[in-house]
């Protein structure tokens, strides 16, 4: 029986798209993955914990791909969605940037209030001041339909590019000395986790 193993790569410039489109698709699977979940939890009418903290994971997950950082990140889709979906991927990335990272649209309000006894305002006053919290803590069912179309979109897309890179780095290592190749490392990933404030090492030399 023929046994399939592998070595890594040498660090060829060449083979660093190949990479990111890898964790790219897995992001965009991870958020379909999570929709589906928040879906089957919005059915069961769950507890406001879980459906906020599936949704915040679900669009942060979705919103990955398009961040500027040492990862390329996925173009904007003027050329690939319709333009109902445009306007629904571009409605997630706002309540990405502007609710779920940052505290800025009308998603959440934190008006100040005065409270009193109705019974004894006229003797007592106002006994105290403070804020009534509100936030949506979760999205329609409608909505995280709308995220599984655009991931199934996306994931077309970024899955042709893996097609196309993997061919094209094939070539590449066929064309080097096999015995170089196969002196790679082999054995699994080892990751990092002692600065988080450190910016991984890109893939290509």
């Amino acid at each position: 029986m023929a046994t399939n193993t592998y070595v890594d790569l040498p660090r060829i410039k060449e083979a660093q798209a190949l990479a990111d489109y890898t964790s790219i698709e897995h992001d965009l699977r991870s958020a379909r993955e999570l929709a589906e979940l928040y879906l089957k939890e919005f059915k069961k009418n769950n507890t406001t914990f879980i459906i906020e903290a599936l949704m915040i994971a679900t669009i942060v997950r979705y919103a990955r791909p398009f961040a500027t950082g040492i990862r390329l990140s996925l173009p904007d889709p003027i050329n690939i969605f319709t333009d109902d979906q445009l306007a629904k991927h571009r409605r997630f990335r706002d309540i990405r940037d502007k609710y779920i990272a940052h505290s800025v649209n009308a998603f959440e309000e934190n008006p100040p209030v005065a409270r009193y006894w109705v019974e004894r305002v006229q003797t007592e006053g106002i006994e105290s001041i403070e804020c009534m919290h509100s936030r949506v803590v979760g999205l329609s069912a409608e909505d995280f339909k709308d995220i599984l179309d655009l991931t199934n979109t996306w994931l077309a897309y970024v899955r042709e590019k893996l097609r196309e890179e993997k061919a094209k780095v094939l070539e590449i290592v066929r064309g080097m000395s096999l015995d170089a190749v196969l002196q790679g490392y082999r054995g699994p990933v080892e990751l990092d986790t002692s600065r988080p404030d450190k910016r991984r090492k890109p893939f290509a030399i």
